[in-house]
């Protein structure tokens, strides 16, 4: 975290487990409440905290036991209405993440004369999308982490494809 930059960051570093860091320039760090927003379900959550500590910088607030659901997008909101996105890219860190996300599907794009599904593994990322053309398609996140959007294509198309994670 940044001196003076940042709010508020929010990680999940395990599968059950999110780690919040609030700068102590904003209310000297402190929230006495934090909820978890699903924004995909539109609904939100007050959750505990587990365990917290300090350095000179923020104060590290841990949640543990709470189920986050991979294929869906979650905030971070502190007492104040401060709002942080949940980052996914700190489980590339744990032990088994390999073994836990591992994909042994097609990947790419996938042609088929009815439509063409395009298919990614991105773990890690919150939002994917591919370009075909001059047309830009949003991806759903999946199993094991897949993201992928199926399109009916009234004609071939030829030509980039391009993906943005």
């Amino acid at each position: 975290m940044e001196k003076g930059k940042i709010r508020m960051l929010a990680n999940l570093i395990e599968l059950n487990k999110i780690e919040v860091k609030l700068s102590k320039k904003y209310y000297r760090g402190i929230s006495p409440k934090f909820y978890l927003r699903d924004l995909n379900k539109e609904t939100l959550v007050e959750i505990p905290v587990a365990e917290t500590c300090e350095d000179d910088i923020c104060v590290k607030y841990y949640f543990k036991n709470v189920h986050i659901d991979l294929t869906h997008h979650y905030e971070m909101v502190d007492n104040y209405g401060l709002s942080a996105i949940l980052q996914y890219v700190r489980l590339s860190e744990l032990d088994d993440f390999d073994e836990l996300f591992y994909y042994d599907g097609k990947l790419g794009p996938l042609y088929q004369k009815e439509k063409t599904t395009f298919k990614v593994w991105a773990p890690t990322a919150l939002e994917v999308m591919v370009k075909v053309g001059n047309e830009a398609y949003q991806m759903e996140r999946k199993e094991k982490a897949t993201a992928f959007v199926e399109k009916m294509m009234k004609e071939e198309k030829s030509g980039q494809l391009r993906l943005a994670v």
